[in-house]
């Protein structure tokens, strides 16, 4: 699999970890907010709930607001299929949020960006620390 920036043409989707990891300042995954990358809404509550545990209110709506262009609404079609998948993925304890982004940039032809060790080595999965 080709890193960000390697090929303009690749597409991601950030998963709440990834888009901490940018809040904290993890150069690792710079590159993926300039690049073509999308979200759910869904991960933007998990990311305002974190941004607003670790910083403050101020800095939670800057990323909020910065994120915001990359949102989209989860499509229902979506929920049979991630709880599906979750339920065959049992043994790795997958939220659902995981799974819900995860079949999502699948039914894209997206990359889904994540440090989280659940999804090491799984297809489209680019695993970043």
């Amino acid at each position: 699999m080709r890193l960000c920036g390697e090929n303009t043409e690749m597409k991601y989707f950030l998963d709440t970890y990834a888009l901490v990891e940018i809040t904290k300042g993890n150069k690792n995954f710079e590159g993926y907010i300039e690049s073509d990358a999308i979200t759910l809404r869904l991960n933007m509550a998990e990311l305002y709930h974190s941004t607003l545990s670790d910083f403050n209110e101020k800095t939670a709506d800057y990323f909020f607001k910065l994120f915001a262009r990359l949102t989209f609404e989860l499509p229902p079609d979506i929920i049979p299929k991630a709880i599906k998948f979750r339920k065959l993925n049992n043994k790795k304890n997958l939220s659902y949020a995981d799974c819900l982004g995860y079949i999502f940039a699948r039914d894209n032809h997206r990359i889904f960006v994540t440090g989280d060790k659940a999804f090491e080595g799984m297809e489209g999965v680019a695993f970043v620390k």
